[in-house]
């Protein structure tokens, strides 16, 4: 009886764990910007962090780089992001590109000193 000679295994390593970026003073910024929503003006602002703008990644947020400022109605209410389901979907329905927003107030958030990198 000849034996099948086992098949090569290849060594799996873990990937290294993705860190998040997060930074309080540029969530205290977001904060204070308006809506994203362009007839909005309410005052009353949330920050939402981008599920759609990074690889998912089990049991993490999006970094504090993918944000963008929501009122509550827009983000937690009945128009919201989040009672939608599709959040793609959602802000192009508003007609907003919310990552490339997102960017332009990280980039904004840096040039100011507002986010360290640890070397």
């Amino acid at each position: 009886m000849e034996c099948f000679p086992l098949a090569k295994t290849r060594s799996r390593r873990r990937a290294p764990r993705q860190r998040r970026v997060r930074s309080c003073p540029h969530l205290a910024y977001v904060a204070s910007l308006p809506c994203a929503v362009p007839w909005c003006r309410s005052c009353d602002i949330t920050v939402h962090h981008l599920t759609h703008a990074e690889p998912k990644a089990r049991g993490l947020k999006a970094s504090d780089a993918a944000t963008v400022p929501l009122c509550v109605e827009h983000h937690l209410g009945r128009t919201g992001v989040h009672h939608r389901g599709d959040e793609r979907a959602w802000w192009e329905s508003i007609g907003v590109d919310a990552i490339a927003l997102a960017a332009r107030l990280w980039a904004a958030s840096v040039a100011a000193g507002r986010v360290r990198f640890n070397a």
